[in-house]
């Protein structure tokens, strides 16, 4: 049987799984359907059974099984009941996913460093090195704005190069007074960044 799989997962559109005799089936992720949440699955075009303790993957288990991997009944790797665990096939480094009746999203902390201080005068702090493909923060504050424009600047040459931003002309990263801000999401290996301050007594802190 050919299955449909919503969830809070961002995984290919076909995905090597098992079914509950052991035989390989495909499961697609039918991309016309907008993902709201949860876990679900079905024949293909027809309605799909949410996945909760009374409804679990119909799935081959293949690692945390009470019996052989063959007919086991799946228990999860920490033994919770009516626990199922997946494991991705065909993607590179691919680990394991434990699935409960409940499925939560999980958000992992940034890798960066943060750069954070307070200016002593007119200066350019950094470099700030970030993870790819997380928003960068720009936060800034004083007592009193001492007048001038901070500004959040990129380098792919280490720092002898700095430009600002400027998608579609449109001119990001600039600053005339205190807030946070998340200006840009760098995508390109080796890039950095600095952050121009126009005086002393403003607070900075550039992190992900």
């Amino acid at each position: 049987m050919k299955l449909r799989l919503l969830a809070l997962l961002a995984i290919p559109a076909l995905l090597a799984s098992a079914s509950a005799h052991g035989q390989a089936k495909p499961i697609y992720n039918d991309q016309s359907i907008t993902v709201l949440q949860g876990l679900a699955f079905g024949p293909l075009r027809s309605e799909a059974t949410p996945v909760d303790d009374a409804h679990g993957l119909p799935i081959r288990c293949i690692s945390g099984c009470s019996a052989a991997p063959s007919e086991g009944t799946p228990t999860g790797a920490a033994g919770t009941p009516n626990a199922k665990v997946l494991t991705i096939q065909g993607i590179p480094g691919a680990t394991a996913i434990p699935v409960s009746g409940t499925l939560n999203p999980v958000t992992l902390a940034a890798t960066s460093t943060p750069i954070a201080g307070t200016s002593s005068a007119a200066q350019v702090v950094g470099p700030f090195v970030p993870q790819l493909g997380r928003a960068i923060t720009v936060a800034l504050s004083a007592a009193t704005w001492p007048g001038g424009t901070a500004q959040l600047l990129r380098s792919t040459d280490g720092g002898t190069t700095k430009l600002p931003l400027t998608p579609a002309g449109v001119v990001l990263g600039t600053y005339t007074q205190q807030g946070v801000d998340q200006p840009w999401i760098e995508t390109e290996a080796g890039a950095i960044f600095y952050l121009s301050l126009p005086a002393s007594g403003i607070g900075y802190r550039v992190a992900q």
